[in-house]
């Protein structure tokens, strides 16, 4: 397949449920492992990674699949307005100083 195809994209089971998913990564240049938000526990996708290692499959990253951006809407924009609101204050007092000196 490489000869014809720059990329080969294969979508496999999930590897806790059946084997073909860690004879897939042997065999493939890299692994994106997927995971369901919410669907999925901590220690359930360690495992399914120590097994796509342990069948010599090279990560390349992880996709958190399914999120739901209204469950936690209240928690993000407190944390997005402590850890990047104090920008905006910067921003907007400096442009109050420089209109106040013109």
């Amino acid at each position: 397949l490489k000869d014809h195809f720059a990329f080969v994209i294969i979508d496999s089971p999930p590897i806790m449920a059946v084997s073909d998913s860690a004879i897939v990564a042997h065999m493939a240049d890299g692994v994106l492992f997927v995971i369901g938000s919410e669907m999925t526990s901590r220690s359930v996708a360690r495992t399914a990674v120590e097994q796509l290692i342990n069948a010599h499959g090279r990560m390349l990253g992880a996709v958190l699949n399914r999120v739901d951006l209204t469950h936690n809407a209240y928690y993000y924009s407190q944390y997005y307005r402590r850890e990047y609101g104090h920008y905006y204050i910067k921003g907007a007092n400096a442009k109050s100083a420089d209109a106040k000196s013109a």
